[in-house]
């Protein structure tokens, strides 16, 4: 008999680009009423759900990659993420998987969990923060 392949867990996290690709698809339309918004969602959902769009910056493409990592483990997350901080530094959520995979220590997890917050800082601007 052989080994079952472990089942990986659900990251919730992984719902944010669905939320992503509905947010850009939202950009710049006007609703004149619930309703009607409403009904736009339903057409979406009815015809499989957000159309993917292209990113529209380095952060954006970046943040594609930590997508595509929420969905892997080990090494191919690891170097999704390293890849994502190469094309931005302001990817927080790169920051937050080295964090969870690669840090030796505690000091070195705090470090990273600190970079992602300076990162997101710098991504989402002051006013925000």
């Amino acid at each position: 008999m052989g080994k079952k392949k472990k089942k990986k867990e659900f990251d919730p996290r992984s719902m944010e680009k669905m939320l992503s690709d509905l947010s850009r698809m939202l950009r710049g339309k006007e609703f004149d009423s619930v309703e009607s918004l409403n009904q736009y969602l339903g057409e979406i959902v009815a015809s499989g759900g957000p159309v993917h769009s292209k990113p529209r910056d380095a952060l954006d493409e970046a943040q594609e990659l930590i997508y595509q990592a929420w969905e892997l483990e080990g090494r191919e997350r690891v170097e999704l993420a390293y890849q994502a901080l190469e094309i931005c530094e302001d990817c927080a959520d790169a920051y937050i998987i080295l964090a969870e995979e690669v840090a030796s220590s505690r000091k070195e997890m705090l470090r990273l969990y600190q970079q992602a917050v300076e990162a997101g800082r710098r991504a989402l601007g002051e006013k925000v923060f």
